[in-house]
């Protein structure tokens, strides 16, 4: 049994507000997710989805040399809330980090920064359950022939598996669509879209056991 501490819904969604109202602003986008997008009655930490904006900084004697990087406004907004970063940092597609927050002290947040056509798929994901995710997006995608990578959706037969996850090998790899919203997603998948309130699995008893 998990002894990881849990938070009531309505202060970890607080929370997750303040976070979300914070860095907005410094976003392209951005998805509250896991339990508290599910409304579960508890929840162990926030999850937040985000696309950050970005700025072009010079690093050579032209103007036009130089990396687009995440812009530091959305990197300042983001150390108010942090007491400490333990897994990540910016320039990553994740960060999990212990918040200094009030409202829910010791809770974490964990912050996906996914590719910009790959921003669906993985809000899709992490609003979960694990099991959903699982059972029902998952395993779509896999019967489409399909598998997730670092860089997104490619096509099995254009990707080995190590032990690390699925790697593409492929020099131009079939890419999938652009989806424009989670649902535009989920129709692609083939499958049913639902509320993320209703996204849960109800293990029978000799299923748990």
């Amino acid at each position: 049994m998990s002894t990881e501490k849990k938070y009531p819904h309505d202060a970890a969604a607080r929370a997750a507000s303040y976070i979300a109202k914070l860095l907005m602003p410094h976003c392209t986008r951005l998805d509250i997710a896991g339990s508290i997008r599910r409304i579960r009655h508890m929840a162990k930490d926030i999850e937040i989805v985000c696309e950050p904006k970005k700025e072009f900084e010079q690093t050579g004697l032209f103007a036009d040399v130089g990396e687009w990087l995440v812009s530091k406004d959305f990197s300042e907004g983001l150390a108010l809330i942090t007491d400490e970063v333990v897994l990540g940092n910016v320039s990553g597609r994740y960060m999990k980090i212990l918040t200094n927050s009030r409202l829910c002290p010791g809770i974490k947040l964990d912050l996906f920064m996914p590719q910009p056509d790959d921003y669906y798929r993985i809000l899709a994901i992490r609003t979960g359950s694990r099991d959903y995710a699982e059972r029902y997006i998952a395993s779509s995608w896999k019967r489409k022939g399909w598998v997730g990578t670092h860089d997104g959706l490619r096509k099995i037969d254009q990707c080995t598996e190590t032990p690390s996850g699925w790697k593409c090998t492929a020099g131009k790899p079939t890419l999938p669509p652009v989806w424009k919203s989670e649902g535009e997603f989920f129709t692609w998948l083939g499958t049913e879209y639902k509320d993320p309130a209703d996204r849960e699995i109800h293990k029978s008893v000799n299923e748990s056991l």
